[in-house]
Order: structure tokens, then sequence, then C-alpha cells
């Protein structure tokens, strides 16, 4: 289903209709079928990060209790099948750099790192990964009972006012952070505001297309760069925590050097990027959008689905 607004649809039921549609999807990404566990794990966890973005747009109009208690689950679920995750993504990164041609590593070399990263992958995904999946999906079973009960009072764009100006503050505190630091941890969280931030303006792009969804297109490019930059971290932590003593040093520095270079382009690209979308100060951010709000409301009286208090 769509993560937009559907045409004539309030954001009250907008929200309630995602909340319901990815939390179902999102158990059904947890039940034993044919595809790779791997597919089924990433697209389960995309789903957390769209529902806590939602989440935490509404949080001031939900309370902080059920906020709380809603998004602990997300956030539990996603991380019991994390380290399936993280695991492949460390070997599809490796071979990314090795085939960059960049450096000439000697025979054996990249097979002998390949198989350490993906010993620690069947480490991680073995037997245990099936109670982590039983686990996940309780925590979802619960979490769906709470949302199925969820109070979201239809008081237009105020339902969210609040929580969507923080969420862009947040994103663009980020990038300002990132940019002072420039450390992992820093670029880390940026990319976690990006993305809570991305998914609110998907859920509002219809409002005014030619505008947000250009917005969203660009978010998702920031959010690949942080995302990419980010497993290139998760890569080099784990190759220097492998024991690589038999494997000779000098490729192993270059592949490093390669590495680092790479993570410094991806991060200039990603502040630049940044730069241009937080270019705006919240308060003035969060008012224009909302106008656009108001005035698609106004063009979809014509059909309406409920009134706005």
């Amino acid at each position: 289903m769509s993560l937009s607004l559907q045409p004539g649809e309030h954001l009250a039921d907008g929200v309630r209709r995602i909340f319901q549609s990815e939390l179902a999807a999102a158990l059904a990404e947890l039940q034993p079928e044919e595809r790779k566990i791997d597919a089924r794990v990433h697209s389960m966890r995309k789903r957390m990060k769209r529902l806590r973005a939602l989440l935490r747009m509404v949080r001031a109009s939900i309370g902080e209790q059920t906020y709380r208690s809603c998004n602990a689950a997300f956030r539990d679920a996603a991380r019991q099948l994390a380290g399936a995750r993280e695991a492949a993504v460390r070997v599809k990164g490796l071979a990314a750099l090795c085939d960059d041609g960049q450096v000439a590593l000697p025979p054996g070399f990249e097979q002998a790192l390949r198989e350490r990263l993906s010993h620690s992958r069947r480490s991680q995904v073995s037997a245990a990964l099936a109670d982590r999946v039983v686990l996940a999906h309780a925590l979802l079973e619960a979490a769906s009972e709470r949302v199925s009960s969820l109070h979201l009072p239809h008081r237009g764009f105020g339902l969210v006012r609040r929580d969507f100006e923080r969420s862009y503050a947040r994103a663009r505190r980020g990038r300002a952070h990132s940019l002072r630091s420039l450390s992992t941890e820093a670029f880390h969280e940026w990319r976690k505001w990006v993305k809570y931030h991305l998914h609110q303006v998907e859920l509002l792009a219809v409002t005014w297309t030619d505008e947000l969804e250009l917005r969203t297109s660009a978010l998702k490019e920031l959010a690949d760069l942080l995302g990419d930059e980010h497993d290139l971290a998760d890569l080099r932590a784990a190759l220097l925590s492998e024991p690589l003593g038999e494997l000779p040093p000098g490729p192993t520095a270059e592949l490093l050097g390669l590495l680092d270079r790479r993570r410094q382009t991806l991060r200039e690209e990603a502040l630049r990027l940044g730069a241009r979308l937080f270019a705006e100060k919240p308060r003035a951010f969060s008012g224009r959008v909302e106008r656009y709000y108001d005035s698609w409301r106004e063009e979809q009286s014509e059909h309406p689905t409920g009134g706005d208090e």
C-alpha cells in the first residue's frame, strides 16, 4: 500500500492506515517462506524504520507512554534480526571494494577475507535466528494490538505539527554536528534522523508532488550516501577485529586506505546535499508544509472523507 496520503484522506486516517499495513507486512515477512531470510530481514527492518518515523510524527498526540511502548517494540523487533543483516552487508561491501580495481591484491587475499566475514555471518545466521524471528514476531503482534486501538484525533496538520518540525530540526542539527565532529557516531546519528524525516515527507508528498516528491528523492539519495558510509565504517571495524596475522600487511593497509578514501568522498557528498536540504529554519519549513497540506485539503473538499475538528 502507498506510504503517502491518498486522495481525500485525512492525515489521521493515513497514519492509521500505514501503521496497520506496514505492521501486517512486517509480520508476514517473519513467516517461513521460500524467499531468502536476508531479503525478508532487510525488508522487515526497513518497515520498522518507517513505523518509528510515523510514530515520532504523532508522539505529542498519542502521549508519551503509548509512544514509548510502541517505539520499544519496533526497535527491539528490528534489533533481534540486526546481526544477520549486518553480516551480509559486510560481505557485499568487501566485494564492492575489491572489485573496484584500485588496489592490487595478491592471489587468495580477497577470498581469505571473504571467508572470514562469511564465517562470522554463518555464526550469526544460525539456529538461534529462528528463536530471534519468533521473538520479533511476538513483539510485533503485541504492538499490533496497541496500534489497532491508537487514538488519532482528526486535528488536521495539528496532529503532527510539533513532531514533524522537531524531526526536521534534529536532522538539520545532525548535519551541523557531523560537520563539526566528523565522527562515525555523528554521521550515523544524522542518518537516523534523515530517515525519519524522509518517511515523514513521504507521507505528505501528495500535498504538493512537484516539490515534495523531489525532496523525497533527494532525501533518499542523502540516506543512501550516509548508509554506504556507515556500512564501510562497519566493514572497517569488522576487518580490524578479525585475526589477520597470516595475511600480508601491505594489501590489508591498501584496502583500508581505499575504504577510508571512499568514506571521505561519501561524507563530502552527503554534507553538500544536506546543506541544501536543511537550509531552511525548522519553523519556516514546517509552516510551509502545513500550508501545502491545508491547500491540498481544500482542493480535496469536493470528495470529503470526514471533517477535521
